[in-house]
């Protein structure tokens, strides 16, 4: 199933959009988005027409979603990161994964959340999500529509010495 058409040219994208719209690109789909005022077909906002694969050109997006690639020696992981000036609350995303009965794991920093059958899906950090990508339909199907809720500004450091 293709994308809606998209609007970039909002104060904010959410996470899920730009996975839906990288999604499209990786499967060959066509789809047109708003940007700059204009549509425009995905492949035009791609780093390398070529290799989609290697993501949106930077600046696309006007936060807090900083870039979307795929990454891992065979390309099976999608890696969406947000901007450095906010965090992933991973307590919130814990509790909302266990209520769409997904299992989760602290591992070091990280949050994975794996599916019924203990499949990896999603591994969250601070800034990024690394989505399996065999999963990712799955994934964008039950990520919920709003990302936001679960980003807060990064705290300042404390200059106090």
């Amino acid at each position: 199933m293709s994308a809606q058409p998209m609007n970039f040219d909002t104060d904010k994208v959410y996470g899920k959009w730009v996975l839906e719209a990288f999604r499209d690109v990786l499967d060959d789909r066509s789809v047109n988005i708003t940007y700059g005022g204009e549509s425009k077909n995905l492949g035009d906002l791609l780093k390398d027409p070529d290799y989609p694969g290697g993501g949106f050109r930077d600046g696309i997006f006007p936060g807090p979603v900083k870039k979307v690639a795929v990454s891992g020696e065979e390309n099976e992981r999608i890696r969406l990161i947000y901007d450095k000036g906010y965090r992933l609350n991973q307590e919130l995303l814990k509790t909302y994964w266990e209520s769409k009965e997904y299992s989760t794991e602290q591992v070091d920093q990280s949050l994975c959340v794996s599916d019924r059958e203990g499949n990896l899906v999603a591994k969250y950090g601070f800034t990024r999500i690394q989505i399996t990508r065999n999963r990712l339909d799955n994934f964008i199907r039950d990520m919920g529509e709003n990302d936001f809720v679960y980003l807060k500004p990064k705290p300042p450091k404390d200059t106090d010495s």
